[in-house]
Formats: C-alpha cells, sequence, structure tokens
C-alpha cells in the first residue's frame, strides 16, 4: 500500500518530525545529578548513564510549572521540554543552582530534536535501537531515544 498522506505515512511506514521547537539544556557539574534530584519529580540519581525518564516541575504548592523528558550521561544530564517550559526550566536552574557545581548551556537554537514515527522506526537507524522507553544510543547523526511521545 502507498501513503497519500503524511498522517499514512506515520501510521504505515516511518516519516520524521521536526522538534526543533523544543527547549533543550544540557546541564554539568559534580552537584547537577543531587540539584536536579532536589527539584524534579523524579528521582534523577537512580539513573544509570544511557537511560532517562519523564519528569515534572512543581511549584512551592504543588502545582504543575513544566514537564520534560531528562536523560542522564555520563558527565551531563540533557532537559528538553515543549518550548513554554524553557523559561521556566532556566529560571529553576539559575535561582536554585547557586552555589553549587552547576553549569548550564541552553541549547534550544543550536540542538535539534528530530522524531522518528511509525512502526518502521527501528528499521531506519544506523545502530540498534535502544532496548526501551527513555533509553538512548549514540549514533552517526546524534542520540537516537526510545519514547512514546516523540
Amino acid at each position: 500500500m502507498i501513503a497519500t498522506s503524511e498522517y499514512e505515512l506515520l501510521q504505515e511506514s516511518v516519516g520524521l518530525v521536526d522538534r526543533c521547537d523544543r527547549a533543550k539544556l544540557i546541564l554539568r557539574g559534580a552537584e547537577t545529578v543531587e540539584f536536579l534530584d532536589g527539584q524534579v519529580s523524579n528521582e534523577v540519581s537512580s539513573l544509570a548513564p544511557g537511560s532517562g525518564c519523564y519528569a515534572t516541575v512543581l511549584n512551592h504548592k504543588g502545582k504543575l510549572r513544566a514537564d520534560m523528558r531528562i536523560l542522564r550521561g555520563e558527565d551531563w544530564v540533557w532537559l528538553d521540554g515543549e518550548s513554554i517550559t524553557g523559561p521556566v526550566l532556566r529560571h529553576m536552574v539559575e535561582t536554585y543552582s547557586l552555589g553549587r557545581d552547576v553549569a548550564y548551556v541552553d541549547a534550544t537554537g543550536t540542538r535539534a530534536i528530530l522524531s522518528l514515527v511509525g512502526p518502521s522506526a527501528d528499521d531506519a537507524l544506523d545502530v540498534a535501537p535502544p532496548p526501551e522507553e527513555h533509553f538512548f544510543v549514540e549514533g552517526l547523526h546524534g542520540l537516537y531515544v526510545r519514547t512514546d511521545l516523540g
């Protein structure tokens, strides 16, 4: 069967979706993981390098301020969320990491997120795909992250 629309292509084969509008921060420093454990809803310290999770940032009353994907590398942590979360994530790092060994780079304008969507997505990669959701592997074109959310 030949796909006649972008939607059919994503349903029946594989398609590329540009997610470059997402906010992206890369954090480094000896206290980054400990810092994030105190700021987000998931335990970053329990993540092994090469894995990740979904997490949220709440205000002091428990109301949702932002949600994001977190990926843990050997010496870095990646945060990405919808574009509206960028100011919240930057404020969190700039305000609450004072006095800690935590530094960040806003990679929103310099790094891309492209989602391969569809039942043939794994076949389009140049390396074996990540084993499960929120895990990632390095490939020729960057990090390949398995996610149900895109």
